[in-house]
């Protein structure tokens, strides 16, 4: 789609029924011809290696569905707070799992389940354990865990942007409430647009959006090692689950309750104000465990206890 610009007329008329959207710039760094590494900012000396994680997937919340992953291996200064450069690449399709019905919906044509997660070089792309960069990490992390059976489980992981004060990492301008934080919602609000079926262009967005915000970054490194909490639905009547869905709760079918982790104490309070008045009224059904994690450790699944 693009701009109306046959539309002037009306545009000059009424510019407040339009909007003029420009596409984040870091997605037209990859092409089939792109030679790494490719160097955003000079190199500094304390550089470390993390990876920026991307998944899609036809369903949030079954690890079957996902038919997408992107891995871009990047260098970045914890003194600048800021990614300097992009090493390699890696996109992979896995349609082994998926309907035809789904197939179809996705787009894919022919070649029904014939595409494979290469999973040897994505071993070359998670080498030396460096840092997972995600977004949504806490509902990611146990569906990327499961979906590769335990094999990359030994990563330390990162919240990429719900770790964030966006109001106060871009002076207010984007001084929005939300459960969850998504690069299409933050992008959208900065007249910026990317591909969201593609999972590669929204993990190079979000490399934009943490060295657009400098602060962005230092507040994700900063949390790292900060104490977190798991929220435990349990006893949740079948006709609520799709509630809690759309607040982001993830099933645990080991320990049957809906879940889902908080990094303060204050989303920890809005969590059991929601349960309470959705179903815990005598407050005996929502668990919490108070989680010390090292990255290797954070956003696992947990045992719950009462």
């Amino acid at each position: 789609m693009t701009f109306p610009i046959q539309n002037k007329d009306e545009i000059f008329a009424h510019p407040e029924n339009y909007r003029l959207a420009v596409r984040v710039p870091y997605t037209t760094l990859i092409n089939a011809n792109t030679i790494y590494p490719i160097e955003l900012f000079p190199h500094e000396a304390d550089e470390k290696v993390a990876v920026v994680l991307s998944m899609l997937t036809t369903n949030k919340y079954t690890v079957s569905d996902v038919y997408e992953i992107a891995l871009v291996r990047v260098l970045y200064s914890p003194s600048q707070n800021r990614i300097n450069s992009i090493l390699d690449v890696y996109t992979g399709l896995d349609t082994s799992t998926l309907s035809e019905s789904q197939l179809l919906s996705l787009g894919f044509k022919d070649n029904y389940g014939n595409y494979r997660f290469d999973e040897i070089k994505m071993s070359m792309m998670l080498d030396s354990k460096p840092l997972i960069l995600c977004a949504n990490a806490t509902h990611r992390r146990p569906i990327f865990d499961k979906r590769f059976k335990g094999k990359f489980d030994e990563l330390p992981w990162g919240e990429c942007l719900d770790s964030v004060n966006w109001s106060e990492a871009t002076n207010g301008m984007l001084n929005i409430k939300s459960p969850i934080y998504q690069p299409s919602l933050l992008t959208e609000k900065l007249y910026s647009f990317y591909n969201r079926n593609s999972s590669l262009e929204e993990a190079l967005t979000m490399i934009w959006l943490l060295n657009k915000y400098q602060y962005a970054f230092d507040s994700i490194l900063s949390k790292l090692d900060q104490i977190s909490w798991d929220v435990a639905a349990t006893q949740l009547p079948f006709d609520l689950k799709d509630v809690v869905k759309q607040r982001q709760y993830l099933w645990d079918g080991e320990h049957r309750c809906w879940h889902k982790y908080v990094t303060s104490e204050e989303a920890l309070q809005k969590e059991l104000v929601f349960l309470t008045d959705l179903y815990d009224f005598e407050r005996n059904r929502v668990l919490v465990k108070e989680i010390k994690k090292s990255p290797f450790q954070a956003f696992k699944l947990e045992e719950y206890k009462r």
